[in-house]
């Protein structure tokens, strides 16, 4: 829900500042925006063991 959010907010903060700009630019431009952040915080998160993720559940 936060990326939807997220998208609807850029794409209207994109028609806001850049009002000649067509719809499909924005949409896009604001995907895009959307997908780079995703795939950031997808890798950016450490890697866990199958040992240390049960470790996790036990306490």
């Amino acid at each position: 829900m936060f990326f939807v959010i997220l998208f609807l907010v850029l794409t209207l903060a994109g028609t806001h500042f850049f009002p000649e700009a067509s719809w499909t630019v924005l949409l896009v431009t604001a995907l895009a925006g959307v997908v780079v952040l995703r795939l950031m915080l997808h890798f950016s998160q450490p890697r866990q063991t199958p040992e240390q993720a049960q470790d996790q559940r036990e306490t």
